[in-house]
């Protein structure tokens, strides 16, 4: 059985793309959050655990291969399993945990390409949540939040949403896959929102987290937005 791979197209040519992945401080535009310990994990996967081929602008990170292909001026990446991943007698589901690990690469390779797309030089500030559902009849976080329309549109159309944190977003519907929800939002200074249930739930549903992107908020807007969220998520979910 092959490994499990995924493709996806960013919108700038490969060189601009192999930058984006080799400088650390383009790497903190776009991999994972805001936490204190960012830098030292993009040290960690990017610098100190890659192993690199520039000729073939291919990166091993971690157990993933990473392929940059030119496409009429943009670069479509592959990326896939490096080795098969087998149970080990742990106790642990390997195969699951890996594919957790798939489900945050898309979320990561998605926020690059936003930042891709709208060219956006100008620092990022993030709001991470992460929880197992509260509720006994667990249902996907974009139903509760309120993005039950934009969670069935195609990617690339508008939406339009009045949530439960209190916000009015408008934007485009960035991004769907069967586990996960990425809306742009306009509100936010050019922002995004990520949903995502994680693959290693006992339950459907019954994990998931979100990622909010801003950019340009003062610092009082930008703290009441963590703190109206940060309540809205932490009534229905049990945070780690």
């Amino acid at each position: 059985m092959p490994d499990p791979s995924f493709e996806m197209l960013l919108p700038r040519p490969v060189e601009a793309v192999w930058l984006a992945f080799r400088d650390p401080e383009l790497i903190r535009r776009w991999h994972g959050w805001d936490f204190e310990g960012l830098d030292e994990e993009i040290k960690a996967l990017y610098v100190d655990g890659v192993v690199v081929d520039q000729e073939q602008h291919t990166l091993h990170i971690g157990g993933h291969l990473f392929a940059l292909r030119p496409q009429d001026g943009h670069t479509l990446l592959h990326v896939s399993r490096k080795a098969p991943v087998e149970k080990v007698d742990t106790g642990i589901d390997w195969a699951r945990q890996y594919d957790d690990i798939e489900e945050g690469w898309i979320s990561f390779l998605q926020q690059l390409r936003f930042v891709l797309a709208r060219q956006l030089q100008r620092r990022r500030r993030t709001i991470f949540r992460a929880g197992a559902a509260r509720s006994a009849v667990p249902t996907p976080i974009a139903d509760v939040l309120g993005l039950f329309n934009a969670a069935r549109t195609p990617a690339g159309e508008p939406y339009v949403a009045d949530v439960g944190p209190g916000d009015h977003l408008e934007g485009e519907v960035w991004f769907r896959t069967g586990l996960q929800l990425g809306v742009t939002v306009d509100g936010w200074g050019e922002g995004l929102l990520i949903l995502t249930h994680p693959a290693s739930s006992d339950e459907p549903f019954g994990l998931a987290t979100m990622i909010l992107t801003t950019y340009g908020l003062g610092e009082d807007d930008f703290a009441d937005l963590e703190r109206r969220w940060g309540m809205w998520f932490a009534a229905r979910y049990e945070e780690d």
